[in-house]
């Protein structure tokens, strides 16, 4: 029905910051693409207004480093950004109310790239950036909450929300 409210979000702007090109039948992209591609398809069905931003380097229109993000993030006047690259974080606090996507074992990937350090204090600074939280699985929520707690989190009340990875059964058909 005409008029009819589908969704919380219905005229909210919502940006989602990702890295990596958005899913196309005849290319490739990376993990962080696919989850910016399910969270958009969702957020639309909600009735929510939205737009993605990504790196320069990932196609035309896109950032090309933390300061041109803020602007174009700021320019765009979002109700809330939902940032599926946690390293792009701490550019977008204070712009509207941030949700850092914690969908995957970044620490993890770290340590078999010798790369702690770098990715523990990136994802200090991310959660010290977010207001709100994403898990792919409340496995991976439990793997966050050291960083939580050391990032000022208050562990003793529930946090995140677990948004499940998906698949559309359709592209899955036609690999």
């Amino acid at each position: 029905m005409r008029g009819e409210r589908r969704g919380m979000l219905l005229h909210m702007r919502v940006l989602i910051v990702h890295h990596g090109p958005l899913p196309q039948l005849d290319s490739p992209t990376t993990g962080g693409a696919l989850r910016a591609h399910w969270h958009w398809r969702s957020l639309l069905s909600s009735g929510a207004e939205l737009r993605t931003l990504h790196r320069d380097q990932d196609g035309p229109g896109g950032f090309t480093g933390p300061a041109h993000l803020r602007t174009l993030a700021a320019e765009y006047r979002p109700d809330w950004i939902l940032c599926v690259a946690p390293e792009e974080a701490p550019a977008l606090a204070g712009i509207a109310p941030l949700v850092v996507d914690l969908y995957a074992p970044r620490m993890l990937e770290a340590a078999f790239a010798g790369q702690q350090e770098d990715a523990a204090k990136t994802a200090l600074l991310a959660l010290d950036a977010a207001d709100e939280v994403l898990f792919s699985n409340a496995q991976q929520r439990i793997f966050w909450l050291g960083m939580l707690g050391l990032a000022g989190w208050d562990l003793s009340r529930p946090l995140g929300t677990v948004v499940p990875f998906v698949a559309d059964v359709e592209s899955v058909r036609e690999s």
